[in-house]
């Protein structure tokens, strides 16, 4: 019950390593490295490689009371069937300097109302998903100084989270879009570099805002980043219903479309564009 929460519980310096390779394909709690519901925890210098599962799992108890002062720094997740890092209700915590890499699913996911959250220094590289998904009403969360490369999906994806500050991120060579806004209102991208990403292909956008179920993209700010691609359908690009929007000052290099806005309400100025 909510009187067992963890509480004031701080975890330092040892590997957990999951023997995935000798567990049963089907995942469960049982088999993810570090699982935690409660208040005021720290999971500092770990690494968890190669559970069947999860490898980190702050999580919230019985789905409906977050998880809160959750701090992850310098830790590492690879090798893990699922998520590297996923963060479920999990509010006003701290990622610092984490490493996520080679997981099966996403290297960072924050999920289920997870708030208040800063994410920064983080690398989150050749993922067999995204580098950093958002979603199910996430909202309020700030990344900032992170790399999300070379992942199989988006480099970042936000689904339905809104709120959000993505800053000074390096978002490069990841096979889908660099930055994907799925009714996601109110996000500011702002400084970012973004290089190369949907290689290969002119299929994704550097970065896209488009609906959600029956959510647009809104009010959202693209502001001051640089969006080089030689394969990507545009730098900028609006789908669906996706309105009130604003693009300014950013420096485009892109061999097809710089900016595609088809809202009645969205504005771009003062973009560089090459």
């Amino acid at each position: 019950g909510v009187a067992e929460r963890v509480q004031d519980v701080t975890l330092e310096d040892f590997v957990i390593d999951g023997n995935r390779a000798n567990q049963s394909a089907t995942t469960d709690e049982k088999k993810y490295g570090l699982y935690a519901e409660g208040d005021d925890i720290v999971f500092r210098r770990l690494t968890v490689r190669n559970c069947a599962g999860f490898g980190f799992d702050p999580h919230a108890f019985a789905d409906s009371i977050p998880s809160t002062h959750m701090v992850i720094e310098d830790c590492e997740a690879y090798g893990n069937q699922l998520d590297g890092f996923v963060l479920d209700m999990v509010q006003n915590s701290t990622m610092a300097r984490n490493y996520a890499h080679q997981n099966d699913r996403h290297g960072i996911n924050l999920a289920t109302t997870s708030a208040y959250v800063t994410i920064s220094n983080c690398r989150s590289v050749n993922n067999l998903a995204t580098g950093f998904s958002a979603q199910n009403g996430t909202h309020d969360i700030t990344i900032q100084s992170c790399e999300f490369s070379n992942n199989a999906q988006e480099g970042m994806n936000l689904r339905a989270a809104d709120g959000c500050m993505l800053s000074g991120n390096t978002v490069k060579e990841n096979a889908g879009t660099g930055i994907d806004l799925r009714g996601a209102d109110g996000a500011t991208i702002s400084g970012n570099t973004m290089t190369n990403n949907s290689f290969g292909t002119t299929g994704n956008s550097e970065i896209l805002l488009d609906d959600y179920l029956a959510d647009n993209s809104s009010n959202n700010l693209i502001r001051s980043n640089i969006i080089t691609s030689a394969s990507a359908r545009s730098g900028v690009e609006e789908l669906g219903l996706a309105d009130y929007n604003r693009v300014e000052t950013n420096t485009i290099t892109v061999a097809a479309h710089h900016i595609v806005l088809i809202g009645a309400h969205s504005i771009q100025s003062g973009n560089i564009l090459r």
